[in-house]
């Protein structure tokens, strides 16, 4: 072997042990990160799994039991957050997220000495936007504003909040259902949101038959439908405002339905499974109208588009 071409080997032999020696160094080093990882993010997030169990607790409970929008909005919440897919890396705001999860603490303990439980499950979707500004910043919760509000129509507002528009909507359902009747020239008569027809037939408007959760229903449906169908804000926040009066129109429809029903064809539509088939058959009819109504805002879009 020559001198130059030993000096070529040894040089590349070199070379390449001090390639292996930096690739071990920094193996160490990430091993060594990674290693330190788990332990500390693992307390966090048993420290906070602990701190809102209760109020984790009693949403699912709720859900399950009395409120069954949480059941389709929070898998739906989920998909439409990652289906534009997870981001790797972000704007970070850890600063801004640690400041907004003390809040979070702060109005969970409130809870806790006012035994409040529509605040509990507020500091739990406080906290859980705190963690996303801390990882991804506060740009993240535009991106995701769709699951962020299915997420908050989830959440059964208080008795004290809900109670007053429950009566509101009733007083409503049973004027307007009134009004129906009379122009079907029924001698009807309304008190205490009882209307009473001819033959000793009565349809009570309850507070199931306010339509606030006929309301919430069909909001959270478009913002689902929206998110996927539309791409222009506008358009969204058009098709989102219009189920509220849609939905208000189709309660009356329906509580007139059951009257009507309940007179002209039989009893068994004032109670039971008749009773709740004309509820579905009035939200499928207006689930239909609020797709023409994308229909037509796509449309509209396209017009605009063209010109």
């Amino acid at each position: 072997m020559t001198h130059s071409a030993w000096r070529l080997s040894f040089g590349s032999a070199s070379g390449l042990s001090r390639l292996r020696y930096r690739s071990n160094a920094r193996l160490a080093e990430v091993l060594s990160r990674r290693s330190q990882f788990p332990t500390y993010h693992t307390a966090t997030v048993l420290g906070l799994a602990a701190t809102f169990w209760t109020a984790a607790t009693s949403l699912l409970y709720d859900w399950w039991n009395q409120n069954e929008n949480g059941l389709l909005f929070v898998p739906a919440a989920i998909l439409l957050a990652v289906r534009p897919g997870v981001p790797r890396s972000g704007n970070p705001q850890p600063i801004l997220g640690l400041a907004l999860l003390g809040g979070a603490l702060a109005l969970r303990l409130w809870a806790e000495l006012a035994v409040d439980w529509f605040t509990l499950r507020a500091s739990l979707v406080a906290a859980g936007l705190a963690l996303l500004v801390f990882w991804f910043g506060s740009r993240q919760i535009l991106n995701w504003w769709a699951s962020i509000l299915l997420i908050l129509l989830a959440i059964p507002l208080p008795t004290p909040i809900a109670a007053p528009i429950h009566g509101v909507l009733q007083g409503f359902a049973a004027q307007f259902a009134t009004t129906l009747f009379t122009w079907r020239d029924l001698p009807v008569s309304l008190a205490n949101n009882v209307i009473q027809l001819p033959g000793g037939f009565q349809v009570i408007v309850e507070r199931g038959c306010s339509g606030l959760e006929a309301m919430v229903t069909l909001t959270g449906t478009c913002v689902i439908i929206g998110t996927i169908q539309l791409r222009s804000p506008w358009l969204r926040f058009a098709l989102i405002t219009t189920a509220i009066p849609v939905a208000f129109l189709f309660n009356i429809l329906r509580v007139f339905l059951i009257g009507f029903l309940a007179y002209f064809v039989g009893p068994q539509f004032g109670h039971g499974v008749p009773h709740y088939s004309v509820g579905w058959f009035t939200f499928a009819l207006s689930t239909v109208v609020m797709l023409a109504t994308v229909r037509a805002l796509e449309h509209l879009a396209r017009r605009r588009l063209a010109r």
